[in-house]
């Protein structure tokens, strides 16, 4: 018959055991610790539960940061969309003035995007390479983590290629708008 000896009153320690079958497992550790030490509490906690606790956790986490992420494109959308629309509203004389002396809608279009495109890849220069890092320090943690091209670089990408169209979008609507000036309200 084994035994078992406890020499303080307080929790003694950790028990490691493996089986393929858990809930089988803790019946046992369970029935086993009723016939040693019946007065004693037993707090059984499987690292199954004890992983999947976590993966929820992360689950979450990540639930929480692809919210922040989407939220985060959308007021770079919009803030872009209103950068866009006072700049065309600023120019709308100029636009209307070199359509008058014969400029074709593609110069014009070319003029705009040689002054949005700048800021914007310089934020994007700046912007994905410091997620990247913080991403990998965040994910310096973990023991098994995702190499840097498909877990960070694709996703930065991702979220490049999404408001990319955004943006082209947004400026082919602003053009469409502003090479429908009328001379006359734009001289007003």
């Amino acid at each position: 018959m084994p035994k078992l000896f406890v020499l303080r009153d307080e929790a003694f320690g950790l028990l490691t055991l493996h089986a393929s079958d858990d809930a089988a497992l803790e019946a046992a550790v369970l029935q086993t610790w009723q016939r040693l030490s019946p007065d004693r509490l037993l707090q059984v906690d499987l690292a199954s539960r004890q992983r999947a606790a976590a993966c929820a956790e992360e689950q979450r986490l990540t639930g929480l940061l692809l919210v922040v992420a989407a939220l985060a494109l959308g007021v770079a959308a919009m803030g872009t969309q209103a950068l866009m629309t006072d700049t065309l509203r600023r120019r709308r004389r100029e636009i209307v003035l070199r359509r008058l002396h014969g400029a074709p809608s593609g110069a014009i279009a070319g003029t705009l995007l040689r002054e949005f495109l700048p800021p914007l890849a310089v934020a994007a220069v700046l912007a994905l390479p410091l997620a990247a890092w913080l991403g990998w320090h965040y994910l310096a943690g973990y023991a098994d983590r995702v190499a840097l091209l498909p877990g960070l670089a694709l996703p930065l990408l991702a979220a490049l290629a999404v408001i990319g169209p955004v943006l082209v979008l947004t400026l082919a609507q602003q053009l469409r708008t502003a090479l429908r000036i009328q001379p006359v309200e734009a001289l007003e």
